[in-house]
């Protein structure tokens, strides 16, 4: 049975802000980034869970760290544009556009 690949679907992400890299609660930097990153979550949060997703809507990364006010990622993946989702126990959520060049 051969393989077939559908070169006419495309991968669609509804964000909660406007995917441009800026956000509500939490702040992304350097954003586009070469490899790691760092969000400032802009107060401390803690149980914050980040989970890293490709552009073909799988998730690459998934992360728990306790408590913070400032995380860093590491994405050991090609250049390209992932989506960033992020929870907290205080009820924040949140998914930010992050370009890796």
């Amino acid at each position: 049975m051969a393989c077939r690949v559908d070169t006419q679907t495309s991968f669609s992400y509804n964000c909660s802000n406007d995917c441009s890299g800026k956000s509500k609660y939490f702040t992304p930097y350097p954003n586009p980034t070469h490899e790691s990153f760092k969000v400032d979550l802009g107060m401390m949060k803690t149980e914050i869970i980040a989970s890293l997703i490709n552009s073909l809507g799988k998730e690459i990364l998934f992360q728990n760290f306790n408590s913070a006010n400032i995380i860093s990622i590491n994405i050991s993946a090609p250049a390209g544009i992932y989506f960033l989702k992020i929870r907290t126990s205080e009820g924040d959520s949140e998914i930010m556009k992050i370009v890796k060049e």
